[in-house]
């Protein structure tokens, strides 16, 4: 991969691979071509504007240029032309270029080449990968742009040598709250399923979200900030289970009795259970079971009815079988029905 040999920074461990062919055209071209490679003044070359990385450190650059002093520039740059006479803009070896600028140097070797703009973000955005330092949003802002000139996220995936997963990753943190992005132009945290994690923390709970944030620019160490982001998602997720059950419990407390329009017209009566008759509650005696029965349900919240969500029956059926039950026991003439109730429960979990 083209890196830059005099960087310390350099990030090429456990490195994913990448298939595009671009690349190890350029490094075949570097090893093999050596005559191609001409020299040529700083002035004749200058950065590209799309370029994924924006920031560069100061320190790293006067450290680079005090190798290339001593040792020279080890690989040339890649450019190509701007159109204008003479002038060329940097492809590949910004870093190079700049830190060249602080050296005696007038030249520079460079090797010059026409990719098309898709081409061209592609080997940046592969060559910045295998560094450290780049900012997390500078390499989201190209990405993007590259899916806009190539019309295909799987154009781009495959292009940079990288999964569909990782360029999404990637693109969701522009969608992050001002606050992450602004944390994402630094390198203070590289890792992207942290900066994802700690935008959806943002929007559940941001006091916690921004506080998080700023110990993370202080130079908290980044593992730390992810093991906090993630506890406080945890509990903000148990929080949120408990409130929503004790809500759905208070709102079960406070129900109103039951009204006698929750239960279809009682129109089975107990003495004549199974015969094809009917009549209306209305004429139905005050001392009849089941208008008993509705009566105690009446001044009981459903909480209090305990079983009754164990039985899933149909409430017209739920009436003929207790009916039924009423009979069997003998018990039409029960003062309460209450106790009768939890014994016809109990049964009819069993079958």
């Amino acid at each position: 991969m083209i890196t830059d040999p005099h960087d310390t920074n350099a990030a090429d461990k456990n490195t994913e691979s990448t298939s595009s062919s671009l690349l190890l055209t350029l490094n075949n071209e570097l090893q093999h071509n050596s005559s191609e490679v001409i020299e040529l003044r700083l002035d004749q070359v200058i950065p590209d504007p799309d370029q994924p990385r924006q920031t560069f450190d100061e320190d790293s650059l006067l450290d680079l240029a005090q190798s290339i002093q001593e040792n020279g520039l080890l690989q040339p740059i890649v450019v190509q032309p701007t159109g204008h006479a003479d002038q060329y803009r940097i492809v590949i070896g910004e870093r190079r270029w700049r830190a060249h600028q602080f050296t005696d140097k007038t030249a520079i070797p460079a090797l010059i080449r026409s990719p098309n703009d898709v081409d061209v973000l592609a080997l940046q955005i592969i060559e910045n990968s295998q560094r450290e330092d780049v900012a997390p949003l500078e390499e989201a802002k190209a990405l993007q742009k590259m899916v806009a000139l190539a019309g295909s996220k799987k154009q781009v995936a495959e292009a940079i040598g990288r999964s569909p997963s990782w360029l999404s990753k990637r693109l969701s943190l522009l969608n992050a709250p001002d606050a992450v992005q602004n944390l994402a132009t630094t390198s203070a945290v590289q890792d992207i399923n942290t900066l994802n994690s700690l935008a959806k923390l943002h929007q559940e709970d941001e006091a916690t979200a921004d506080r998080l944030i700023a110990e993370a620019m202080e130079g908290n160490s980044e593992g730390g900030l992810r093991a906090k982001v993630e506890q406080a998602r945890k509990e903000l997720s148990l929080s949120s289970q408990i409130k929503e059950h004790d809500q759905t419990r208070e709102h079960s407390q406070s129900q109103s009795p039951l009204p006698e329009s929750h239960y279809p017209e009682l129109v089975t009566d107990a003495s004549t259970f199974g015969q094809n008759q009917s009549q209306s509650k209305a004429n139905r005696s005050d001392s009849d079971p089941l208008v008993c029965l509705i009566k105690e349900f009446k001044h009981l919240p459903l909480a209090q009815l305990t079983g009754i969500e164990l039985l899933s029956l149909p409430l017209a059926q739920l009436e003929k079988k207790f009916t039924q039950f009423l009979q069997l026991q003998n018990n039409l003439g029960s003062a309460s029905l209450q106790p009768l109730w939890q014994q016809f429960v109990q049964e009819h979990r069993q079958h």
